[in-house]
């Protein structure tokens, strides 16, 4: 688990750095090609080492190719569409967890179960031709004709009119104010405030979302069964996130999907220690709530994340993020364990206690962030550092908003 949590940190950040220089479309790719390979590879590993190393690139790969995806997803619509493409790609997370519960009850074997999991990645190869660059990116390193090219291409199978005037590209919009590196992050009070915040609330979310699941075991009944219904819960709390992100916003969407989840896991307390084991489904039930909750967390705050950082630095940004996430990850087996290793009910609900209080405080750090519901995406570090101190409305984004990016368009 240390391995493979390691490999998702270093590959988050070496890739989400490659992204926003190399682009997310061939990032994206390469990431896929390794996972593909190291994933099938693990399976014949004819000692410990080799089966540690594969799980690091596993990691790194994996989950760095998910981060372009989601990069671009965002990337590709305006302001409208991204509660669908930046949150409806989260579900096929979950339905990824009840799928390996699945094949795991069926096959009670890890190289079968692992097999399983690695050859659909095969199908990931015709992403190549089906999964445009991002047109932001391109515009960003001045290649104009190249995004117009997939702009047009786009309109045509949406059988949508775009005006000619569209396509224009100030020069002064392509300037070295768009070139962007992720030391330019740290550099910045503003925005190194706002990553700090991100970064802690990306690792909270992610120790309370694997730890819970992790936790399965402790839990009492069917291990499969439990582990089943902690990724079928995260369905219903990704709907949640998507009913609520354009109701309350991203901020307190965010803020309180980790809150609910943390308190619900504080729950547990009194129903565990002043009950016996008749209140047993009202633990897993406590449980299940932490984990939709963490889930909707999770997919709002890839979101979140994505809009509050510039173009020039997004996926570099995202990807540090997403290392923050990945101590989390590597920290939430071994509380996990501990209830194991203390046992009885204090055993049961001690890993709940520790997710649920970091969830709760990490929930109300995230109010401290600027609310980017309806704001046109920042492009450039100076636009980030003024993004939220002067507001803009939605219906200033013009039609391509990562073409004029809203300016002398009306």
């Amino acid at each position: 688990m240390m391995f493979f949590y390691f490999g998702l940190l270093v590959g988050d950040l070496i890739l989400g750095m490659l992204s926003d220089s190399l682009g997310r479309h061939k990032s994206m790719y390469i990431a896929l090609v390794f996972l593909l390979i190291s994933s099938v590879s693990v399976t014949f590993t004819p000692e410990f080492y080799s089966f540690a190393v594969l799980q690091f690139i596993i990691g790194g790969s994996g989950h760095g190719a998910f981060v372009a995806i989601a990069v671009i997803s965002m990337e590709m619509v305006g302001i409208s569409k991204r509660i669908w493409t930046g949150m409806l790609i989260q579900a096929f997370f979950a339905i990824g967890v009840c799928y390996v519960a699945l094949t795991g009850f069926l096959a009670r074997d890890w190289k079968w179960v692992n097999l399983a999991s690695a050859i659909p990645c095969a199908l990931y190869l015709s992403f190549w031709w089906f999964v445009p660059e991002s047109p932001r990116w391109l515009i960003s390193k001045g290649r104009k004709d190249d995004a117009i090219r997939i702009i047009k291409r786009t309109a045509k199978i949406n059988k949508a009119h775009v005006p000619e005037h569209m396509y224009d590209v100030k020069e002064d919009d392509v300037d070295v104010e768009m070139e962007g590196k992720l030391w330019h992050v740290f550099a910045s009070p503003v925005l190194f405030k706002r990553t700090l915040i991100l970064s802690f609330g990306w690792m909270i979310v992610s120790m309370t979302y694997y730890g819970v699941t992790m936790n399965a075991g402790n839990m009492g009944g069917s291990f499969f069964l439990n582990f089943f219904l902690m990724g079928f819960a995260e369905l219903p709390g990704i709907l949640v996130g998507m009913i609520i992100l354009d109701r309350l916003g991203r901020r307190w969407s965010n803020a309180g999907s980790m809150i609910v989840g943390g308190v619900a896991c504080v729950a547990t307390i009194p129903v565990v220690l002043l009950g016996g084991d008749e209140l047993q489904p009202l633990t897993i039930t406590l449980a299940l709530i932490g984990k939709a909750a963490s889930a909707s967390a999770f997919s709002i705050i890839y979101m979140f994340t994505a809009e509050l950082s510039p173009t020039v630095v997004r996926n570099a940004a995202m990807g540090l993020c997403s290392c923050a996430a990945r101590v989390g990850a590597m920290l939430a087996p071994y509380i996990a364990k501990s209830g194991e290793m203390i046992g009885g009910k204090f055993g049961t609900i001690e890993p709940l206690v520790i997710f649920g209080a970091l969830s709760i405080i990490a929930g109300l750090l995230l109010l401290l962030l600027p609310e980017t519901h309806r704001q046109i995406l920042p492009d450039t570090i100076a636009e980030g550092e003024q993004f939220g101190r002067k507001m803009q409305r939605e219906d200033k984004e013009v039609e391509i908003p990562f073409i004029s990016n809203g300016k002398d368009m009306s």
